[in-house]
């Protein structure tokens, strides 16, 4: 059965890992994490891994949801895993079953799918795998591969949301406002385009639609925690600073561990008056940031420790240059015959660790 003439949500439904990963990628790299995708008949395996553990209950929450809004066909459970980057086995695994209502494309788009030549629906997919992989860094060769697919199919709402979000990448806001709103246009229930949309209308304060889109997303299923913290933002931007406080609250429950959420809590409690909440949510700010400061420095202290436990050689013989050195400055304060009695004590108690190893 051929694939062609199908876009990359189609192809997420259909189970391919490859686009599942990419597409649950897009959201979950700038939060320092990445996801790796596997079907089995059924079910769907998630390995997300990131400099620090992921948090279990907010990570499994996010992927259910952003899994559920893909509405993958034939796929009832998500086994999904968490642990931190060059770990061998996960820190956690938790199974969810998945409630996936298939929509069917909205009727100008399936009509113009179907209109297409075979030969131009196998370019147009294979176009869309080309520019989800330069989508990753090279984001100029993304946007003219979109082009390339929009000159070829120009009711494909993916290439349109799909250029947009590599312009915001070079920060090409308004021309990327364009292009969510033609993909918006073509396929009004298209969630993450509201989403993206209304990122990029927060960044030219355009406040008022940025909540009408972002509105408009979490109606449709994309409840991702960035989406509450945008219209939050934006409510917070138009002095509607109760609508921000629950906003952020909400993004906060879905996704505990990042810090900006509880900052931009606090500075909306603080403009509504309400000092003492204002002040625990910079406490709770700093406790995050206490605990998830400098892990690679932690990592190398576990690493050190670790080694010198399983080589106990290797810590004798570190012991040992470390006592020569201090005898060698010492040398000129200890009279000759208690140098002679501290090098026979520390030729002793090598002597006692290499026999014990």
């Amino acid at each position: 059965m051929t694939t062609s003439g199908k876009n990359l949500r189609q192809l997420a439904q259909e189970g391919n890992p490859e686009v599942i990963s990419n597409i649950l990628n897009r959201y979950l790299n700038p939060k320092k994490f990445s996801a790796k995708v596997r079907k089995k008949d059924t079910l769907i395996e998630v390995m997300v891994e990131g400099i620090s553990t992921p948090p279990q209950q907010p990570m499994v929450d996010f992927l259910v949801k952003g899994l559920s809004s893909l509405e993958l066909n034939g796929i009832t459970k998500a086994k999904i895993y968490g642990r931190q980057a060059g770990e061998d086995f996960p820190s956690w695994s938790e199974e969810v079953v998945l409630t996936n209502p298939v929509k069917p494309l909205p009727e100008r788009e399936a009509h113009n799918q179907k209109s297409l030549d075979p030969s131009v629906k196998e370019n147009v997919e294979l176009l869309l795998k080309k520019g989800l992989e330069q989508s990753q860094g090279k984001n100029e060769d993304a946007i003219k591969t979109y082009t390339d697919i929009i000159n070829l199919n120009p009711i494909c709402a993916e290439a349109y949301f799909m250029r947009g979000s590599n312009k915001v990448a070079l920060d090409e806001i308004q021309s990327a406002l364009e292009d969510f709103s033609k993909a918006i246009e073509i396929r009004p229930d298209y969630g993450q385009a509201h989403h993206e949309y209304a990122m990029a209308l927060f960044v030219v304060k355009d406040f008022r639609r940025a909540i009408e889109e972002g509105s408009k997303a979490i109606d449709l299923g994309v409840n991702y925690a960035s989406t509450y913290n945008i219209r939050g933002a934006a409510y917070e931007s138009l002095s509607m600073y109760k609508e921000a406080i629950t906003d952020f609250s909400q993004a906060i429950s879905i996704d505990p561990s990042e810090g900006i959420y509880y900052q931009n809590r606090s500075l909306a409690y603080r403009k509504d008056g309400d000092i003492e909440k204002a002040e625990q949510d910079l406490l709770a700010l700093n406790k995050l940031t206490k605990q998830n400061k400098n892990p690679a420095s932690q990592d190398a202290f576990a690493f050190t420790s670790a080694l010198l436990f399983s080589f106990p050689i290797l810590s004798a013989i570190l012991t040992i240059i470390a006592t020569l050195f201090f005898m060698m400055i010492w040398a000129s304060m200890i009279p000759w015959y208690l140098w002679i009695i501290l090098l026979i004590i520390a030729f002793g108690l090598f002597s006692m660790i290499k026999s014990s190893t």
